[in-house]
């Protein structure tokens, strides 16, 4: 273990932070480049740092809520990201509408990105970007969690629901890509 680092795992940070708050820091510590990445496809440039932050001010200030049966708080901290991102945009919309940071529909085209650059088939984002604006949110969260490095446990935990539900979204959700983008190649 590194100097000035707490060991334990989240769960038992988060719980020992209630007494002792700068315990909290090692949450950060963990789980700040996961985080980064996850806005780093969301948001633009500057706003990334500040989105990272109220991540974690948001999860430091709800720590009393989270489940301490469970023991990695990742899935938690993608929820408020996700929750963070999601106000971020609702308040450009009503400030800035001409100067959006975020892409449209909370990250969809970015996220088509992302998968675009995974198989490396650029000229395949013209077709899918709007068949994963199409899928339901459930689909569309379940596929963004397991690229963001969730395994299926983790966003059945993070969704609030079972392992086989999620199969069954990414499945329905692969499928609803593959099937409208070979039909476009006729």
């Amino acid at each position: 273990m590194q100097p000035g680092r707490a060991s334990g795992t989240d769960a038992d940070l988060i719980s020992r932070s209630f007494s002792a708050p700068e315990l909290f820091t090692e949450i950060y510590r963990r789980h700040r480049d996961a985080i980064t990445a996850y806005a780093t496809g969301r948001v633009k440039g500057h706003r990334i740092e500040d989105v990272v932050a109220d991540v974690f001010v948001a999860a430091f200030r709800s720590r009393h809520n989270y489940d301490l049966g469970e023991a990695n708080c990742l899935p938690w901290l993608y929820g408020i990201a996700r929750n963070v991102l999601r106000n971020e945009y609702r308040w450009w919309q009503r400030h800035k509408p001409s100067k959006v940071p975020i892409d449209v529909a909370d990250g969809i085209a970015d996220f088509a990105d992302e998968v675009v650059d995974r198989v490396d088939a650029e000229a395949l984002l013209a077709h899918i970007s709007p068949i994963i604006v199409d899928l339901r949110d459930e689909e569309r969260v379940s596929l963004e969690l397991l690229a963001d490095g969730l395994s299926y446990s983790e966003i059945a935990a993070e969704l609030g629901c079972e392992v086989g539900t999620v199969k069954s979204r990414i499945s329905r959700a692969s499928a609803k890509i593959l099937g409208q983008h070979e039909g476009t190649d006729q």
